[in-house]
């Protein structure tokens, strides 16, 4: 009686057998390979050399190179509430620390105020970071008014065009939008600064506009080129006031959109000269 299922003798007939071992081979070679990936490094550029980014087979950053010569301003905004480091590569942290003190300018937002500190990106003469930051406990919060900032006394190009209400009052999100008032500013009637010469002799910095309500707070303010090593650090601008916010929950329509955007152009603009 003929056997049934299997192969005489038990084994593999040869083409199949060859076939398993070809399998298990390009699996080892697939494996061998993926080890020389994972340790490779790859070399991108872009902008005609102005920005060199090295990453290895693991998608991880190993370095990056920025020509301040080229790149005339960075931007970076942080809405991340959670202080810590996930925020950036902290390889590049001393990039865009080098990128500064070498002449390159930043435009700062929000939480990116966090980073003006010492052992970040020593931006701050003091070293230190907003001495008045905080969140609202309710994430829901909606104004029951225009939110902006004061800028009575100060004249600025990075205000040109903007409009101004109350003689000297730039909003910048209107009544019932919803935001999570999120701020980083100085308060510079408090330790350690006393008053507002003690604050920029302590900061370097320069006061671009204060608390419509309050005006010994300061949500904007500038750092301006400083010798650091033997060469002319860039400009530095932080706005770090709640109503410099891109997204309203409620969907709401705006009317003080254009400040925003004409506000951030214009810093923009001025820190590329």
């Amino acid at each position: 009686m003929a056997k049934r299922g299997g192969f005489p003798g038990g084994g593999m007939p040869g083409n199949m057998s060859n076939l398993m071992k070809q399998a298990q081979r390009m699996q080892r070679q697939m494996e061998e390979s993926a080890k020389e990936l994972e340790t490779a490094e790859f070399t991108a550029t872009a902008g005609g050399g102005a920005v060199e980014v090295t990453v290895t087979g693991k998608k991880e950053v190993t370095k990056v190179k920025l020509d301040p010569e080229q790149i005339k301003v960075i931007w970076i905004h942080d809405d991340n509430p959670i202080y810590d480091d996930n925020g950036f590569n902290w390889n590049s942290k001393n990039n865009i620390k080098n990128y500064y003190q070498t002449g390159g300018n930043l435009l700062l937002s929000r939480g990116a105020l966090r980073y003006i500190v010492k052992d970040r990106w020593a931006i701050s003469m003091d070293g230190r970071d907003p001495n008045n930051q905080f969140r609202s406990e309710d994430s829901q919060t909606v104004t029951e008014k225009p939110w902006g900032f004061s800028i009575e006394g100060i004249s600025h190009e990075i205000f040109d065009g903007l409009v101004t209400e109350d003689n000297s009052n730039i909003y910048l999100i209107n009544t019932g939008y919803h935001i999570f008032n999120w701020v980083f500013q100085w308060c510079i009637d408090w330790e350690p600064y006393w008053g507002i010469e003690g604050w920029r002799q302590q900061t370097g910095a320069i006061e671009l506009g204060y608390d419509v309500s309050n005006h010994n707070a300061v949500p904007i303010a500038e750092f301006p080129s400083r010798q650091i090593g033997g060469n002319s650090s860039g400009k530095v601008i932080c706005i770090g006031m709640a109503a410099y916010d891109w997204y309203d929950e409620n969907q709401s329509d705006n009317q003080y959109r254009g400040n925003i955007e004409k506000l951030t152009s214009n810093a923009l603009d001025y820190l590329s000269k």
